[in-house]
């Protein structure tokens, strides 16, 4: 599919929130099943509040938002956005209104157009590829501060999941003085649905 329908796409979407996470599913742990679940209320909760879901397409963590966003409101979008795999075997989505692929390897331009599109974006549990996702879409509001809205935040859910990455990017990183603490506001740990909606709709600026 051309960039030009990828973009026009995601703009007919009125308002949006990025979800990133492992397409593993099955669970292959109780702990693992259990944040399935709490993303599965997350996207309940998004749902009711008429948020449109983009994602990378995948099941997991990314297809337990879709399905509770669509169990809530079946009026809502959700948007897959992921690579051309070919033959390797598909672990779409079963709930997707469209799924728009970019060649594969195109990680860059795929994240990178996802992004553009909305100022909300949840990190859910995942493995190096949520956490490549999480870092480069953190790089990217850092780099582009001044030009950004200051309530864009990357929250990060559940925050029991999150808090060691948190934890040792203040202990080692800031504390250091390898980052700004500006870009340490720029990441929010929320452990609730409530805490996600509430962090969305705080417009407070990031830096006094």
């Amino acid at each position: 599919i051309l960039l030009n329908t990828l973009i026009n796409s995601l703009l007919i979407l009125k308002k949006s929130v990025i979800i990133y996470g492992s397409y593993i599913d099955p669970a292959k742990s109780e702990l693992m099943a259990q944040h399935q679940k709490q993303v599965y209320d997350l996207g309940v909760e998004l749902g009711k509040a008429g948020f449109d879901i983009v994602t990378g397409g995948g099941i997991g963590m990314m297809g337990a938002a879709c399905n509770g966003a669509k169990d809530a409101n079946p009026d809502i979008k959700c948007i897959g956005v992921d690579l051309d795999w070919g033959d390797y075997p598909s672990f779409s989505c079963k709930r997707l209104d469209e799924k728009i692929l970019f060649p594969k390897g195109d990680f860059v331009s795929r994240l990178s157009t996802m992004k553009e599109k909305s100022a909300y974006q949840i990190v859910c549990p995942g493995g190096k590829g949520t956490l490549r996702e999480l870092f480069e879409a953190w790089e990217e509001l850092a780099m582009n501060y001044e030009k950004q809205p200051r309530h864009r935040k990357i929250i990060l859910f559940p925050a029991t999941y999150w808090q060691p990455v948190y934890d040792w990017i203040k202990s080692s990183c800031q504390a250091n003085g390898y980052i700004f603490d500006r870009d340490i506001d720029i990441l929010a740990l929320a452990q609730t649905p409530q805490e996600v909606l509430d962090l969305m709709q705080d417009k407070t600026v990031i830096e006094k």
